[in-house]
């Protein structure tokens, strides 16, 4: 496949005056873009694109790049706005922590901590890419706080010209593993070097005299060249440009490079001069031009929760229709509430699963539906409560994974056991099997003897399902803080995989170790290995995650869907996504083991 160079000038700040002509100029000589520096204290360069935008109409032009610390995101999303419709979408934005060493000091007040500056990074991304959707939103970070809810859309200013959103380039640092996954949320990158990196010439990290090799990670390269130092850039470029393109495509021929005794007087002089003398691109006049990409669908993002509303104990299944559905816990009056979405992000409600009521032997306590396709249909199993305060768990199917479900009656009763809970209906290569939570109450101490049960089942052609044996404990709660429930069994790379719940939540700011752990085996039927820490815990606003389920997507990669309360406890528990990455035979979910509270890349669904 072809790959399409792009070349801008990198321009230094502080020359207001001169970078419109740049601009005229560089557009009239075949380069495709134009981009200029920030500083703590100095010319602000969305000002200065500003006066660019309205003097040229093709290159690109943005600012490289805007430390955040120095600006609210709502403010840089302002600027952004404007200058995107006064560019007719040329913009392209840059976004840093900022380097402290350049002036910052000189202001005390100004945010110098490493992990500060960064963190306010990340927020204002988020923020960045909810703000041009135009649309009302809550946010509440340790940084920034929105309530976008609270303000009349009428005050709303227009969505940017790109959509769905401006583009943004964010600095990525190899082999920084944060660093890295931190530009991915962008749009572009910007791989920084050191010196120590430009005098080794190293191509995977090419520094250009002090600025940067601008990859847009969507569709082309692009690269961002110092005017006064192009001879030095263009060498340092060579061996990256050299894999990237055939030599019909290359970059413009070199500069030559200052004069280091050239006075501050001449300087503006000179780097006129150079420019005025910029040579044509040959990519618009070479007898075969590289042709360019298809053009690429901006990186799709998400943020947490996928749906702000009461969506406890979540299953999730694929329908026959392509569409995903989650089924939940009885809220908003619904027995089990069904959700349905085509990418695992946007969610509305359906309604619910059974027609009135629901199953009639429940006197109370409608919950944990698991809903998993058997043959030609899909059955759900269920939890709940009977007229003699017993937990049971019923089943019933359905032609369609929306419904309506038609009550099959008790499948598991309690047989004195207070909690019978959470199934879970896996299929094996020895049968079907039943998980599912079996403690004695919810204040059940530690060690009671109880924890996840597992019973084969039988499947009929016509869906009934016969347990088939004596229910037995795979999953002990010895050395668990409570009671452990919310069990789904997973297979991957030959070994099965038991994740459960275990903890308390209190609405009243008490207990909050809810968590979501997972134990491993050979066979589906144990001795589970437990990991013991959580992989799921709470942290960024979010509290008591767990009762999980898994949905895989186009592309073949896991998540993991679960509840979390957030900020409102009054919402109850939302509907939460995270991927899950398999690491050292262990999976991670999250921001570091927490619910990921910022835009991350969305599941890919054709």
């Amino acid at each position: 496949m072809t790959k399409t160079i792009k070349f801008g000038l990198a321009l230094a700040y502080n020359r207001a005056t001169q970078v419109p002509r740049w601009a005229q100029l560089a557009e009239a000589h075949g380069w495709d873009g134009c981009f200029l520096g920030d500083a703590v204290w100095g010319q602000d360069p969305m000002i200065v694109l500003a006066a660019a935008a309205m003097t040229t109409s093709r290159v690109r032009l943005g600012p490289l790049v805007i430390p955040v610390p120095l600006r609210t995101p709502w403010k840089i999303a302002s600027e952004a706005v404007a200058l995107d419709h006064l560019s007719d979408g040329r913009l392209t934005l840059g976004l840093g922590a900022g380097a402290a060493w350049m002036g910052w000091h000189a202001f005390p007040d100004a945010v110098t901590e490493t992990k500060a500056r960064v963190a306010m990074l990340d927020e204002t991304v988020d923020i960045l890419t909810l703000l041009f959707r135009r649309e009302p939103f809550d946010y509440a970070g340790a940084h920034y706080r929105v309530n976008l809810t609270q303000l009349d859309v009428m005050h709303y200013p227009p969505k940017p010209v790109q959509q769905p959103r401006v583009p943004l380039w964010i600095p990525a640092i190899w082999p920084f593993e944060k660093s890295m996954r931190r530009a991915l949320k962008g749009d572009g990158l910007l791989a920084e070097a050191r010196a120590d990196d430009l005098a080794r010439g190293s191509s995977g990290r090419a520094c250009m005299a002090g600025e940067c090799c601008c990859m847009d990670t969507r569709t082309v390269l692009q690269i961002a060249v110092p005017v006064a130092a192009a001879a030095v850039a263009t060498a340092v470029a060579a061996p990256l440009i050299a894999d990237a393109v055939s030599g019909d495509d290359a970059p413009p021929d070199p500069m030559p490079a200052p004069d280091p005794s050239a006075s501050a007087a001449n300087e503006a002089q000179a780097g006129r001069a150079q420019i005025e003398n910029l040579p044509t691109r040959p990519l618009h006049t070479a007898p075969a031009p590289v042709a360019d990409p298809a053009p690429v669908a901006p990186t799709r993002t998400y943020m947490n929760p996928v749906f702000d509303a009461d969506a406890p104990d979540p299953s999730v299944v694929r329908g026959e229709d392509g569409a995903y559905y989650a089924f939940t816990t009885e809220t908003a009056g619904l027995p089990f509430q069904v959700l349905r979405s085509e990418d695992l992000v946007h969610w509305e409600r359906k309604g619910a699963a059974f027609a009135g009521s629901g199953p009639a032997w429940i006197d109370r306590h409608r919950w944990a539906p698991d809903v998993t396709r058997t043959g030609d249909h899909y059955t759900m199993l269920y939890s709940g409560r009977g007229s003699d305060g017993n937990m049971r768990i019923g089943y019933a199917t359905a032609a369609t994974a929306a419904g309506p479900y038609q009550d099959r009656g008790v499948l598991v009763d309690a047989e004195g056991v207070g909690y019978t809970i959470d199934p879970d209906l896996v299929e094996t290569p020895d049968g079907w099997k039943l998980y599912y939570g079996s403690t004695g109450g919810q204040d059940a101490s530690p060690g009671s003897g109880h924890g996840i049960s597992e019973v084969n089942v039988d499947i009929a052609d016509d869906g009934t399902l016969t347990v088939t044996d004596t229910p037995r404990v795979v999953l002990s709660n010895h050395g668990e803080r409570t009671l452990v429930e919310g069990a789904l069994l997973q297979q991957h790379d030959g070994l099965w995989y038991l994740f459960y719940s275990d903890g308390r939540w209190d609405a009243k700011g008490g207990t909050d170790d809810y968590a979501v752990k997972v134990a491993r085996s050979s066979s589906p039927d144990g001795p589970f290995e437990k990991l013991g820490t959580p992989i799921m815990s709470a942290g960024n606003g979010f509290t008591g995650p767990g009762h999980m389920s898994i949905a895989t997507d186009d592309s073949g990669r896991d998540w993991m869907l679960y509840h979390a309360w957030g900020q409102d406890a009054a919402k109850g528990r939302m509907l939460m996504i995270d991927p899950i990455t398999w690491k050292d035979g262990w999976p991670t979910v999250g921001d570091d083991g927490h619910p990921s509270h910022g835009a991350a890349t969305a599941p890919v669904v054709e």
